[in-house]
């Protein structure tokens, strides 16, 4: 599996999960901050993990 099959694959698993919690918890305001903060720093920590493989390639 290419990089950049597997940003793909993984960026969109993380907005289907980013939605569904999202639609469970939006009347929650601080738990659905929480959430947020929680995808986009697993989201940013994949994205840096992917690019440092792709570098040392």
């Amino acid at each position: 599996m290419r990089v950049g099959e597997l940003t793909s694959l993984l960026t969109s698993d993380l907005g289907s999960l980013k939605d569904i919690v999202s639609e469970n918890v939006s009347k929650d305001r601080g738990f659905r901050a929480l959430s947020e903060a929680s995808f986009f720093t697993l989201s940013r920590s994949s994205y840096n993990r992917i690019q440092n493989v792709t570098m040392k390639q």
